[in-house]
């Protein structure tokens, strides 16, 4: 699918997209990751969030995709996998809903809370 100027999208018409990494010890929860927001340009929509929470033990990388817009700040995420499918439900600063879906592993759930920041142009 492309939009007017003939630049790809996904299947949902714009949104971004979200690399994860998540260690839970203990129950205590760490996560990291990088999102882009489809702006029809490599260069610009880059965010990088680090945050912590409540997780499975053991570490869990993500690959997701969204509908919706990422939302610079503190955010907050109920994160699923089950085999190699992950789904993620969340809240912004705002209130606003966001949702994602993927795939990752291995099969795990953390609640977390993430500050998103984002990057320069590059």
């Amino acid at each position: 699918m492309t939009d007017e100027r003939g630049v790809a999208r996904t299947a949902f018409g714009g949104g971004y997209t979200d690399v994860n990494v998540t260690y839970g010890r203990r129950g205590v929860a760490l996560t990291a990751g990088v999102m882009k927001q489809f702006t029809g340009s490599l260069r610009s929509g880059w965010h990088v969030y680090v945050g912590g929470g409540l997780a499975s033990p053991g570490p869990s990388v993500s690959l997701t995709v969204s509908p919706d817009t990422v939302s610079p700040g503190w955010n907050a995420a109920l994160s699923h996998s089950g085999g190699a499918t992950m789904y993620q439900f969340g809240s912004d600063a705002k209130g606003t809903p966001f949702a994602e879906a993927g795939v990752g592993g291995p099969g795990g759930t953390a609640l977390a809370a993430y500050h998103a920041w984002r990057v320069r142009e590059l």
